[in-house]
């Protein structure tokens, strides 16, 4: 049996191509005659300026290396034709895998995940510790505000029962004249309770009323220290400064010169308080400088309590006590004819004319503050819903 060989057109040629799309797009070139292909249908070049990635169509050709007895397909020149001019480029559409290597021109580096996230992550983390901060300094604040509160308002301190007493009787011997011995009684209560406030001051007040003006201005600056009645410490000073004057001892500067600093001192250091504003009225009117006393005398009348504090207390001791008494134990007038207790009186006995008559006089001749609170004593409101008084309460 002989073997003919077959011509060179009839031979047929197994050539498997280069996959250069994927394995879902490989070409199988045999058991077909290779057909002529249309220039016309082919596609345009895709524009990617690196033609490894290109995604074209090859034509195979039939050429060999030299002396290697396989047949390698090779790229032909005329399967890249030229760009027409003014011919529009298709769109490339770009893998959603696909990364750019290098620094392609035209291609913006994918952004690292790690290079946007720490930016917001270290704002909110300085954020919070800053919150936190603010946090922390309120509450110290809050804290270290109730502790001075408590510490200034003696908070949780006990006194002994006796102590209000012996309190009293030493204010009862200061205004009784009787200095030397309220400065006993003072000095042995600061000594026992150190830290009830104003003590001090008071030792250093009755020190100045029996004539220790050494003492009063060593328990004055000690007073000072303690920030306790700062303002009517500094006015006590400057009465000092002035019986120094009166005295005749002889100190360097003018006596009148200081004792005016301390009481303009004492009135910045309570603007509330009129006592250091009356005396430096009364001190500048020895200086006959009387638009500034005026003035002064002024503003004192602004600071006081719009009723009388003493009068205040002795009208309800005095009608407290008749409260107590029954109607046959009541006396027969009051000490003063024209007062709140004499009315009182008369509306006990039930006689409302002449009630009414008292407090038509003493509505006159009381300011209208201090009338309507004394007027309004739970003593004598009692009887507001008489017809002849209703009128006093409205």
């Amino acid at each position: 049996m002989t073997e003919t060989n077959p011509s060179p057109d009839d031979r047929r040629i197994k050539i498997k191509p280069r996959n250069l799309k994927g394995p879902a797009e490989a070409h199988e070139v045999g058991d077909a005659e290779e057909k002529p292909t249309d220039k016309s249908s082919r596609p345009q070049p895709s524009g990617i300026p690196f033609a490894a990635r290109a995604q074209t169509k090859t034509r195979i050709s039939r050429e060999s290396k030299a002396g290697s007895g396989v047949d390698e397909p090779v790229l032909s020149s005329e399967d890249t034709p030229a760009q027409k001019p003014n011919q529009e480029e298709s769109p490339v559409k770009t893998p959603p895998d696909y990364e750019p290597e290098g620094d392609a021109p035209g291609l913006k580096p994918r952004r690292s995940f790690t290079r946007i996230g720490i930016l917001p992550a270290f704002l909110v983390l300085v954020a919070a510790v800053a919150l936190a901060a603010w946090a922390f300094y309120q509450i110290g604040v809050k804290v270290e505000r109730s502790r001075l509160l408590a510490a200034t308002a003696r908070e949780g301190m006990e006194v002994p029962s006796a102590f209000q007493d012996r309190l009293d009787a030493a204010f009862q011997e200061l205004r009784a004249g009787d200095a030397s011995k309220a400065l006993q009684e003072f000095s042995e209560l600061e000594a026992e309770m150190p830290r009830v406030s104003s003590l001090t001051y008071l030792v250093a007040l009755a020190a100045m009323q029996s004539g220790n003006a050494d003492l009063a201005a060593q328990k004055a600056d000690a007073s000072i220290a303690k920030s306790e009645r700062v303002s009517d410490a500094l006015a006590l000073q400057a009465v000092l400064e002035t019986q120094k004057s009166n005295a005749g001892a002889s100190e360097f500067g003018d006596p009148k010169i200081r004792a005016e600093s301390y009481l303009r001192r004492a009135m910045i250091a309570d603007a509330a308080n009129p006592s250091p504003m009356i005396e430096l009225g009364t001190l500048l009117r020895y200086q006959k400088r009387n638009d500034e006393a005026l003035q002064l005398f002024e503003g004192a009348r602004l600071r006081l309590n719009p009723v009388d504090s003493r009068m205040v207390a002795d009208v309800s001791i005095e009608l407290m006590r008749m409260q107590e008494m029954a109607d046959a134990d009541l006396p027969a007038q009051a000490v003063r004819p024209v007062s709140f207790p004499a009315a009182y009186l008369a509306m006990r006995r039930t006689d409302f004319d002449q009630a009414t008559e008292i407090l038509n006089s003493l509505k006159v001749s009381l300011p209208a503050d201090e009338f309507f609170y004394l007027v309004n004593d739970p003593a004598i409101r009692r009887f507001a819903r008489e017809p002849k008084l209703k009128s006093f309460f409205e």
